[in-house]
């Protein structure tokens, strides 16, 4: 129980404004080798790949399939850290940690707090880059 309380903390903290969650010197690089244009597809995928991510942690937390939900939530990690999303990595790393030394159950906290906090920082991506027709995907 305490190993949750102190990840639970972790995740408590305020989102930051999303050019603190963007690391520029990622994006920087990126830009250096692709379009803004390309950037922003990556992006739209991104998210919609996330929102879908999101269900299968769901559905396989409901089965109790620990290592599929593992599986998901560092795949999030990847793809966020791969495009800049520094602070989305770190929740996604912190939760994969927690899930890999405790069970976590669908209603605990800290599995609500995750999933809360990985779609409010997907909205946030939303709006932040204007992304209207991400369903198009």
């Amino acid at each position: 129980m305490k190993i949750i309380a102190v990840y639970l903390k972790k995740f408590k903290r305020t989102m930051k404004s999303m050019q603190e969650e963007i690391n520029s010197a990622t994006l920087e690089t990126l830009l250096q080798h692709m379009s803004k244009d390309d950037y922003l597809e990556l992006v739209k995928e991104f998210v919609l790949n996330t929102e879908l991510q999101l269900q299968n942690i769901h559905y396989n937390a409901f089965r109790a399939e620990s290592q599929a939900v593992i599986r998901a939530v560092h795949s999030i990690k990847g793809n966020a850290i791969s495009l800049g999303f520094d602070l989305l990595s770190h929740q996604s790393a912190e939760f994969e940690k927690a899930l890999k030394e405790t069970e976590i159950k669908t209603n605990s906290a800290i599995f609500v707090q995750y999933i809360s906090a990985i779609a409010k920082s997907i909205e946030n991506l939303v709006d932040y880059f204007n992304i209207d027709d991400r369903r198009r995907f």
